[in-house]
């Protein structure tokens, strides 16, 4: 601890400051925690100045390690779809271990992106179930008609996405998820709106910490010197008593309160 205090105080004579005690505690194998609590301890002796650096990232969490490793679900899906299509009612679930009920979901993600399209039915069939992957509105009976035809799942004010159609997959993807993954877990800098949405699908959390600039103070020295608390007859006579440093004192606290007597056996 002494040795960290002294290489401390000797990096701050020689540069001026230590820009980063994050950064100095790396470069010199110390613990940033140990280093923080001898900065605390200076700063008390007003030997050094701080200022305070805030530091901010994005890391994985446990899902998205494992999708940044074997593609996204949406990606997932669309491998699993052969060129020739599938009738969405027999495709099952990413082999992630995902269950079916949030598979649609991932189904939906595919249509809104165009990872996948709807194949040709009937012509007036068709044009409604366009309208439905569009995001618009229709007429209740043509939505009753479709449910007939057990194409689409539910109709709630606007009829849901596709359940039990045909599904194509488009010639190629890029699986985006995946690579903003990586890029975070690479350590580089994604946009914001990216980041927010795989936050919403708990796929990162945001990390912060803090580490702190030194420099010199009003009482820096090379040596911590230990400040007096009494003033000795050795110190009058030899007139260190001027020069010595001492603990200051706070005359504004109350000594210890003083307890009630007792009453005299007598009169007990």
């Amino acid at each position: 601890m002494a040795d960290l205090e002294s290489l401390v105080l000797k990096s701050i004579n020689d540069g001026g400051c230590i820009d980063d005690t994050g950064d100095f505690a790396k470069q010199n194998g110390a613990d940033h925690l140990a280093t923080v609590g001898i900065m605390k301890s200076l700063q008390a002796s007003e030997m050094i100045t701080v200022e305070d650096i805030d530091h901010f990232k994005w890391t994985l969490s446990a899902e998205g390690v494992l999708y940044g490793d074997i593609g996204s679900p949406e990606a997932q899906v669309f491998n699993i779809v052969p060129a020739e299509g599938l009738a969405l009612s027999l495709l099952k679930a990413p082999a992630s271990g995902d269950e079916v009920d949030s598979f649609e979901d991932k189904t939906q993600a595919l249509l809104k992106v165009k990872m996948l399209k709807v194949d040709s039915i009937e012509d007036k069939t068709q044009a409604l179930l366009k309208a439905i992957q569009d995001g618009k509105d229709m007429a209740k009976p043509d939505a009753e008609d479709l449910k007939k035809l057990q194409v689409v799942d539910s109709i709630e004010g606007k009829t849901q996405a596709l359940l039990k159609v045909k599904m194509l997959k488009v010639d190629s993807i890029e699986d985006k998820t995946q690579a903003l993954l990586k890029a975070i877990q690479d350590g580089k800098e994604v946009a914001k709106p990216d980041a927010e949405a795989l936050k919403k699908r708990k796929l990162v959390k945001p990390e912060a910490w803090k580490t702190y600039k030194i420099s010199k103070g009003p009482k820096f020295a090379l040596e911590r010197v230990k400040p007096a608390t009494d003033l000795t007859v050795d110190m009058l006579a030899k007139g260190t008593w001027r020069t010595q440093e001492f603990k200051d004192y706070n005359f504004n606290a109350l000594g210890t309160p003083t307890t009630g007597g007792h009453l005299h056996p007598l009169l007990k």
